[in-house]
C-alpha cells in the first residue's frame, strides 16, 4: 500500500513558508525508483474558488521526482456531490482554469475514477503523519 503525507500549509514565520517546507518533506520521504510511476494527488480547486494549493508548488514537485528518476502525474477523484468537478471532462476543465493541466505541469493530469466518477473501489487506508 502506498503511504500518503500531509504537511500544513499554513505558516506563522517565513521559515515555514510552503515553497521551503515542500523540499524539506521531500527529501524525508523521498524514495523513488528510477522509472517508477509517481501520483502526485490533490484537490485542483473549485470553479472560481481559490482554496487550493497554487499550482506553482505543484510544479516544484512534479520537478522534484523528475530529478530523482520518477515518472510523475497528478490526480484526483471527481466529486460526490456534482458541481464542476462531478465528472472528468469538467474536472479537467476546472483544473485548466484553475492552472493545472499538461501544459502547466509537464505531466498528465488524471482523473483516477474514470469519466463519470464510477470507476473504483474501496480501500483500507492506515496512514502517517511526519511533522517537520
Amino acid at each position: 500500500m502506498a503511504r500518503v503525507y500531509f504537511a500544513s500549509a499554513r505558516t506563522h514565520h517565513a521559515g515555514d513558508a510552503l515553497h521551503r517546507t515542500i523540499p524539506k518533506l521531500f527529501k524525508k520521504i523521498c524514495n523513488i525508483d528510477k522509472s517508477e510511476k509517481v501520483a502526485i494527488k490533490l484537490h485542483m480547486g473549485e470553479l472560481g474558488n481559490t482554496n487550493y494549493i497554487r499550482p506553482v508548488f505543484i510544479r516544484k514537485i512534479v520537478d522534484m521526482v523528475k530529478k530523482e528518476g520518477g515518472i510523475p502525474f497528478i490526480t484526483d477523484t471527481t466529486a460526490l456531490y456534482g458541481g464542476e468537478r462531478g465528472n472528468a471532462m469538467d474536472y479537467l476543465r476546472t483544473a485548466a482554469i484553475n492552472g493545472f493541466s499538461i501544459a502547466s505541469m509537464n505531466v498528465p493530469v488524471i482523473i483516477a475514477d474514470g469519466l463519470l466518477g464510477f470507476d473504483g473501489r474501496k480501500v483500507e487506508v492506515n496512514g502517517n503523519e511526519i511533522e517537520i
